[in-house]
């Protein structure tokens, strides 16, 4: 509720109504990535290179701004989204990025300990750390949204196996697909970003969101490719119309 930006749901009010706790949110009209993508699959439909990148560049923006929480103190609150992933972010019908769903963050004022051998968020998504989980920092929400943009650029799942275990086997110690070999039409140099936010150790990867955002546009600018919300809007209303 105190995270305030334009690619973060907007939380009007908490509280209690006869005991019982209620949230009030701002409502999105649109659609959940998820449910974009399983349309794409289901209908053979590339995402834009554009497409791809400005999504993923305004879900990097919500991010940073949960990374960047102060406590009532001033101090660094230390929050990780943990589950940022499709599910939980909403495109908006104008192509604005919305990130919801707090609902596994942790913040280090969070006392309350996971229960041991539970793991909290999807397992496709998750970090190699959170998998062992070990502490998280920024960097775990990095990972999850690179696995987001291969995703979103390869048109299938890039860790999902039937079983849990191969799933989390392949997090920890899969090589990556190589999105080259499938589409010629991304450039070098978007995949070299990806490739460093899915990097494995977490000190290899971008240092927070923000730099991982700023890589995208910068890449999106020098080879000329419309990442902006007009290009999202436009590539929605092809796959779904404007009603």
């Amino acid at each position: 509720a105190n995270i305030h930006h334009p690619n973060v749901v907007e939380i009007h009010e908490l509280g209690l109504d006869d005991d019982q706790p209620f949230i009030s949110m701002e409502y999105v009209a649109g659609i959940a990535l998820n449910l974009l993508m399983r349309h794409t699959q289901t209908h053979a439909v590339e995402f834009p290179v554009g497409v791809a990148l400005g999504i993923v560049a305004q879900a990097c923006a919500g991010a940073h701004a949960a990374h960047e929480l102060k406590t009532p103190d001033g101090q660094s609150a230390n929050l990780v989204h943990r589950d940022l992933t499709p599910h939980n972010l909403i495109i908006s019908e104008l192509g604005h990025i919305k990130v919801l769903d707090f609902g596994v963050a942790k913040a280090s004022s969070n006392q309350e300990k996971t229960q041991t051998g539970m793991l909290k968020g999807k397992l496709p998504y998750m970090s190699p750390e959170q998998l062992w989980q070990k502490d998280l920092d920024r960097r775990s929400d990095v990972f999850t949204l690179g696995v987001v943009l291969w995703e979103l650029l390869l048109g299938k799942r890039l860790f999902q196996r039937e079983a849990e275990v191969a799933t989390i086997n392949a997090v920890l110690n899969a090589t990556l697909p190589r999105i080259e070999a499938i589409r010629t039409d991304v450039p070098t140099s978007v995949i070299d970003a990806a490739m460093r936010a899915l990097a494995k150790q977490p000190e290899e990867r971008f240092t927070d969101a923000d730099v991982f955002r700023h890589t995208l546009l910068d890449i999106a600018r020098e080879e000329r490719i419309d990442c902006s919300e007009d290009a999202i809007r436009s590539f929605i209303e092809a796959q779904l119309g404007s009603d």
